[in-house]
């Protein structure tokens, strides 16, 4: 009986690392990922908070900045990505063809579908194991005016 144990969890180890890579690990994968957590706010208190953490540094610490402004005025402390509206997100464009152009750890994410085209930024995070995590940019800086 031991023996058979022992099968069984050195299969599971076995499956464990053969473990699909996570969504995050392709430019396609985070805006699918992210996409998914945004519908899924709807019913999910904890689906912003995933969202939230597909988010790339820069647009996560102007949810911190609007979050900590949102806390005075409210009086009570609000978390980050309650400043995201949770089950108001709708597509414009359905999740059919997503065609990744990236260089040097930043680009844009094509998304095709039902005769639309809109191109959605992201940016590479580097892994302390040489790999790296794609995370979706909420919000860019504008060029300055000329």
């Amino acid at each position: 009986m031991r023996f058979r144990g022992r099968s069984v969890l050195l299969a599971l180890a076995a499956l464990a690392g053969c473990a699909e890579p996570p969504p995050d690990a392709t430019p396609e994968g985070a805006i699918r990922a992210f996409v998914a957590a945004m519908e899924r706010s709807e019913y999910d208190g904890d689906a912003r908070a995933d969202a939230f953490a597909l988010l790339d540094p820069a647009s996560r610490q102007e949810l911190e900045r609007r979050a900590r402004r949102a806390s005075n005025l409210a009086r009570r402390e609000l978390a980050p990505w309650e400043m995201i509206a949770p089950g108001t997100f709708r597509l414009r464009v359905p999740l059919r063809e997503l065609e990744a152009r990236v260089e040097d750890g930043a680009g844009v994410v094509v998304v095709r579908g039902a005769g639309r085209e809109v191109e959605v930024p992201v940016v590479s995070e580097p892994l302390e194991d040489g790999g790296e995590r794609w995370r979706v940019v909420l919000f860019q800086e504008l060029p300055a005016a000329r």
